[in-house]
């Protein structure tokens, strides 16, 4: 029998990896690893990843599906990782790396696939970030040339767009280097690039305006090019210049931007009434977010260059989001662009919260080199109290108002509805952004936002409600309580909260009607940002008794999680008083394991568990009657959350809380605590967590008394325990229960 060529086989193999069999792809996978070490092996998916149809002299074309090449580019992409550098172990040959090189810059261009192009182009740049330009110094000067050529030649629209594609790989991967050396290589790239670029995009953008009014078939073609300068012309003027204003055409560029954006929404408002196609409008938008998030960038990364642009940036931002031009983002007063609108509020944030700005105000000195109004001018001249008041308007009457979308999302999902939106959400979403940026314009102009906020709080205590009062209304007040809780602590001598809850929100907080489920979550949200400002500790008992209203069964699930938050916040506050909180832990308890039981989502069961620990920790001197039913709970729990490991360390939290509270461990509590401990403290079972998270290292010094104990492990996996202090084990992963276990081990010692 004929033995297959070695070419055959890797192609054999790489298509059992695209298999639907697990069992097959397995075996393929470990067959293709085993091949990484041998010579050649990465030379030949070179080769297959750049054969098909069109390549003349391939003779194994026909024999080179789709997914076979696909599959090839993506192992050599990974070998790149592994086995290109220099000095790396196996390190290719440099033969085989100059062979490789070839191949791909050969064939790129004429690559028909998209899928395959851009892992191709992709390819390309994983190479260029280690190679270029000392081992492939022809790289960019080839690209250049093809560029060149395509415009000189009017070659078909697919070559030219390739050649960008795979261009704006590499000015990404070569933008993300740091060493000094090889910043400075960026900037001659940019130096040398960026007019050529900026010509290219901006006879790209006319061209497509153009033929938008023919109705010429390649306006799409056109746009995706036009796209593709952007993002390359977007890191050469944010990486490439580490002075952007003393290069006179990357100021202009940046300049350019805004009246192009101007262009381009104008453009999309007209397509959308003239019923287009969604897909270009859908690549008009990321043309746009484009536009906007270069500029959002410069701003971040060049805050003295950017002072000349903050007034136009500021009128423009405000003009398309809070005023006239807004009609190009809203449609029957809903917003339908909402991450332009983002990026938008965020570039005025961004501006009003730059130090260096604030600087200038105090010191009087910006740039000596820079020749522009210093910017803390153009913002007081921007935000006056008119403005300030119009924006603030804007806020709370349009921005802050629950649209039909999140009541759908409300009444479809309860849970993901309530959760709380943290971190970085303000970048990506739209309602975290708008009330960032409104306490940002609290921080900076204090007084004026809290006399206009305080004009709105008076109107909404003017206005009584009733079961049949409209949905306008209590979406009103529902925003005007938003804004009252997110800068509560601006409200500390404005506002009586004491009288306002006992003779207003308190009634309110008790209409039973559906549409008041609105302004039943937020009052008592309310509740819980004022308790750390100005709340009465004889009201206290009220709050505790409108969170047990709104924790029953038959109340909505995301108004019930709201107040379980409030009473975490009121029993985790620095004047709580366990006394006065007696009568309500019975009732209170139970409420919280029956949502704890009912509840579906993971972060909701850690949330509500976390409280429930937490009470448990505020009352350890009365929680032994009520802790059984949780007790019996835990196990079923640690079992459904097996693949949780956050809430796993929330129920060794809790177990933590209740040993501690209790003056002997309960014998219901025991198999399964022994348990919890036996699994924490077993070391194949770490040992098995280490080779699967790849940690360098698992244990850290542990310190007990005058003993100072460490646990490591060496190549084969030992442990010396010196004494029963030495089970309490520190892992590096926050997110592991096994880091739990320590007070609870202590505890039982």
């Amino acid at each position: 029998m004929e033995v297959p060529s070695p070419e055959i086989l890797v192609c054999q193999t790489l298509r059992a990896a695209t298999d639907s069999n697990h069992d097959v792809v397995r075996k393929a996978e470990a067959q293709l690893l085993e091949w990484e070490l041998q010579p050649g092996f990465f030379l030949t998916l070179a080769r297959f990843s750049v054969m098909h149809a069109g390549n003349e002299g391939d003779s194994q074309s026909s024999h080179i599906d789709l997914n076979v090449r696909w599959m090839a580019a993506v192992y050599l992409k990974n070998g790149i990782n592994k086995y290109w550098r220099r000095n790396m172990k196996h390190e290719l040959p440099n033969e085989e790396k100059l062979e490789i090189r070839n191949i791909l810059l050969k064939n790129f261009s004429s690559e028909p696939v998209p899928q395959v192009a851009l892992q191709i182009a992709v390819l390309i740049a994983r190479i260029a970030r280690i190679d270029c330009p000392r081992d492939w110094p022809e790289l960019i000067p080839q690209l250049v040339k093809q560029l060149q050529m395509c415009a000189q030649t009017d070659s078909n629209d697919g070559e030219q767009q390739r050649v960008l594609l795979v261009f704006h790989n590499v000015v990404k991967a070569l933008a993300s280097r740091r060493m000094m050396a090889e910043k400075k290589v960026f900037e001659d790239l940019a130096g040398n690039l960026f007019v050529y670029m900026q010509e290219l995009w901006d006879a790209f953008t006319t061209n497509f305006f153009q033929q938008l009014k023919t109705a010429s078939m390649s306006a799409i073609s056109t746009l995706e090019r036009a796209l593709l300068c952007l993002r390359i012309l977007r890191k050469l003027a944010v990486y490439g210049f580490p002075r952007p204003f003393k290069i006179e055409y990357c100021m202009r560029y940046v300049e350019e931007l805004f009246t192009r954006l101007k262009q381009c929404l104008e453009c999309r408002y007209e397509l959308q009434h003239l019923g287009a196609e969604e897909q270009i409008i859908r690549l008009l938008e990321k043309f746009i977010l484009k536009q906007i998030k270069t500029l959002n960038e410069f701003q971040d990364m060049h805050p003295s260059s950017f002072a000349r642009f903050v007034p136009i940036a500021l009128d423009f931002s405000f003009d398309h989001v809070f005023h006239e031009r807004a009609r190009l983002i809203f449609t029957e007063n809903v917003i339908n662009f909402s991450n332009f609108a983002i990026h938008c509020i965020n570039l005025m944030k961004g501006i009003m919260m730059c130090s260096a700005y604030a600087n200038a105000a105090t010191t009087g000195d910006l740039l000596v080199a820079e020749p522009n109004p210093a910017p803390h001018i153009a913002l007081s001249n921007f935000f006056i109290n008119e403005r300030l008041c119009y924006i603030c308007d804007k806020i709370i009457t349009h921005y802050f108002l629950l649209t039909q979308m999140e009541l759908d999302q409300w009444v479809e999902d309860p849970e993901a509805f309530a959760q709380d939106d943290s971190g970085e959400s303000w970048k990506y979403a739209l309602r975290p952004c708008i009330e960032s940026f409104f306490l940002t314009c609290f921080s900076q102009y204090q007084t004026q936002m809290t006399s206009e906020v305080v004009k709105y709080i008076r109107k909404a205590q003017q206005i009584v409600l009733s079961p049949i009062s409209d949905l306008k209304d209590i979406l009103l007040k529902d925003a005007i309580y938003n804004a009252t809780g997110l800068a509560s602590f601006h409200f500390f001598n404005d506002i009586d909260f004491d009288s306002w809850f006992s003779n207003q929100l308190l009634s309110e907080l008790r209409i039973e009607s559906d549409r008041f489920r609105i302004l039943r979550r937020r009052i008592i949200w309310l509740v819980a940002e004022w308790s750390a400002v100005k709340f009465s500790r004889d009201l206290r008992p009220l709050a505790y008794e409108a969170c047990l209203h709104l924790l029953r069964p038959t109340e909505d699930m995301s108004i019930r999680l709201a107040a379980s938050r409030t009473l975490s916040t009121l029993i985790g506050d620095f004047e709580f008083a366990p006394e006065a909180f007696l009568c309500y832990l019975e009732p209170a308890f139970n409420a919280l394991f029956v949502l704890l039981g009912e509840a579906r989502e993971c972060d909701t069961k850690m949330n509500v568990l976390t409280i429930m620990s937490c009470i448990v920790e505020k009352m350890s001197d009365h929680i032994e009657p009520q802790a059984d039913n949780l007790i019996s709970y835990l196990p079923i729990l640690w079992k459904e959350s097996e693949d949780y490991n956050m809430l796993r360390c929330a129920i060794i939290c809790t177990l933590q809380q209740i040993a501690k509270a209790s003056r002997d461990i309960p014998e219901s509590m025991k198999p399964f605590l022994y348990n919890v401990i036996q699994l924490s403290t077993d070391l194949q079972v770490i040992l098995h967590m280490h080779i699967q998270t790849n940690f360098s290292k698992i244990f850290e010094q542990v310190k007990k008394k005058k003993e100072c104990i460490s646990i490591g492990i060496t190549e084969h996996y030992a442990v010396s325990f010196l004494e029963i202090e030495s089970l309490v084990l520190f892992c590096v992963n926050n997110a592991s229960p096994h880091s739990m276990v320590r007070t609870l081990l202590l505890l039982l010692l």
